[in-house]
């Protein structure tokens, strides 16, 4: 077989190459670190780190109290939750049912399940942290960040899922008071 003929068995007959694989993987990582940057910003820390390992060292391994790490994100001492980080999953259509300074109860919606298990992993790892919610932040491309909670904090613009699980941008989320989100130590 001639050169030609294994580039286009390679190539294709235009020469162009198939697009490459997204490694979730670094997905991932890319937007941990995005959020721990914003998180720093917006609390005016640098406290917010990446978890090594993001997150599953805390849960195959066996520290004592002073060393536990839960979530995808360090967090300071004194912050109120647990944070997982998720980004991609085209197959949520969550972003659809925000509309302007409207409230929505949803009890079913194309991807809940994958949002149901985001949120059992939230509330595993809040298990062993004291007095701690989870906080999980959802990122699909191309769309607006959201945060998912266990309880309602009355922003305007909340989509409730089932009534248990509470949705809201998270540009809107990170505009509550600082008290919402630190306890005094």
């Amino acid at each position: 077989m001639d050169g030609n003929m294994k580039d286009i068995l390679a190539l294709g007959e235009f020469g162009l190459k198939e697009n490459k694989r997204i490694n979730s993987k670094a997905k991932g990582s890319r937007y941990e670190n995005s959020v721990a940057k914003a998180l720093n910003i917006r609390f005016e820390t640098s406290d917010f780190q990446r978890t090594p390992g993001s997150g599953a060292f805390a849960t195959t391994h066996t520290l004592p109290d002073y060393l536990q790490i839960a979530g995808d994100l360090i967090t300071p001492v004194n912050f109120l939750f647990v944070i997982e980080c998720k980004a991609g999953y085209p197959q949520i259509h969550l972003h659809e049912h925000f509309e302007k300074g409207r409230s929505v109860d949803l009890t079913d919606f194309k991807g809940m399940s994958t949002i149901i298990k985001f949120i059992k992993q939230g509330e595993k790892e809040v298990k062993n942290s004291k007095d701690k919610e989870y906080m999980i932040l959802y990122k699909k491309d191309y769309k607006c960040q959201l945060v998912i909670t266990g309880r309602s904090y009355g922003i305007t613009q909340e989509i409730s899922i089932k009534g248990k699980y509470f949705v809201y941008t998270l540009k809107d989320f990170l505009k509550l008071p600082n008290h919402f989100f630190f306890s005094t130590l």
